[in-house]
Parts: structure tokens; sequence; C-alpha cells
């Protein structure tokens, strides 16, 4: 991990308290943990098989999960973007190794957070006991949604449903890895990107994935 943690500024501190305020905590005993960094591209963050103990939320700049095949094919599962949370959570929770790479696509300001201490807090706070299940509930149902995505729609459903998520994730990472996410080439994301251009856009609610 080749970035350097510091003490968080003021407004990343304020950052982090409209966040987890959202999730129902009002209490600062988290921030003497906290930590901020400023994270260059391409930095992995963790990788296959590390323990998963980090956990974070982007300021700015954008983080990709994604799984790497042995021949280096990369399938990505998530991004990150501002305001987003990240992290190894669900091998944390299963108590397993990391099982997909977490990477910085672009220059990034994050936060950071272990998640054994959320784990402490959570086992003494009422407030970061319900966070701490509001985590796991945000990131069930980013599970579920995702495997609609993958089984239930087409990949211009698929296509349009990212933008919906993140509406500039087109300005912000490379096309390959969007196709990745989609799971489809390069070249028939940019037929999606031209129908759409064109105004002629398939049935998000319909249709078998095609990959």
């Amino acid at each position: 991990m080749s970035f350097v943690r510091r003490r968080p500024s003021e407004a990343e501190l304020g950052f982090f308290r409209a966040a987890v305020r959202r999730l129902g905590v009002t209490n600062r005993e988290a921030e003497a943990h906290l930590s901020a960094a400023d994270v260059p591209r391409s930095t992995v963050l963790l990788s296959t098989g590390d323990v998963p103990d980090l956990s974070g939320l982007v300021v700015s700049g954008v983080v990709r999960e994604y799984y790497l095949q042995p021949d280096g094919t990369e399938h990505t599962r998530h991004f990150a973007l501002a305001g987003d949370a990240f992290g190894s959570i669900s091998d944390a929770i299963a108590g397993r190794p990391v099982r997909a790479e977490v990477c910085v696509e672009s220059d990034a300001v994050v936060l950071l957070l272990p998640w054994p201490v959320i784990e402490q807090l959570a086992a003494r706070s009422r407030e970061w006991e319900r966070c701490r299940h509001r985590i796991v509930e945000e990131l069930l149902v980013r599970r579920s949604t995702r495997e609609y995505e993958l089984l239930a729609l087409d990949a211009m459903g698929r296509y349009l449903s990212l933008l919906e998520q993140h509406p500039r994730i087109e300005e912000a990472v490379p096309q390959r890895h969007i196709a990745s996410y989609l799971g489809i080439t390069p070249v028939h994301l940019s037929r999606l990107r031209r129908r759409r251009r064109l105004g002629s856009r398939a049935n998000p609610g319909t249709g078998r994935a095609r990959r």
C-alpha cells in the first residue's frame, strides 16, 4: 500500500460526520481511529489473500473492486465514488481472506476506519451497533441489485442501471472497466453508448443477460 495516512482535516471530519449521521451515529468516538490518505492512481488498497481489516469512505476519486483471474483478466464487481464506502466487508464478516482486489482508479482522497474498530464500537455502543447493521443491510441490497442486473437485465439494461447509480462514471473510469463491470467487451459497450446517444434504448426491465 504505497500511501501515507494522515490526520483528517476539519472538512474531512465534517464529511465523515455527515456520512455516519445518515446511518444514525452522532457520537464521535470513532474519530480517534479515523485517518485520511491522499492516494495516487493505480494504488492497490487490498489484494487477494490479505486480511480484510481495511474499510473506508471515498471523499473524492474512484475506488474499484474487482476479481483478478490467473490469466490476468479482471471482473469488476463494484465502483465506489465520492460518498461511497469501500472495503472487503463481506470477507471480514465471513472471517476469510480478501477475495477481490481493491484499487484506486483515479487520484483519490479516502477516509479509513478499520473494520475491527467498527466491530468493537458496535459491541459497546447502541448507535454503532445500528450503524453496523445498516452497513450490512446496504451491502446485502447492493449484492441483490447486482444479482438482478446480471440475471434479469440485458446488456443495455445493465448499462442504464449503472448510469442511474453513477451518472458521471464514464468520465471517471476507463471504458474497459465499465465493460468489465457490465460483463461485455469494450466494443459492445461502444455500440451501447452509440445506441443511447441516438435515443434507441433497449427496455432495461426485460431480457436475459447477454454477454
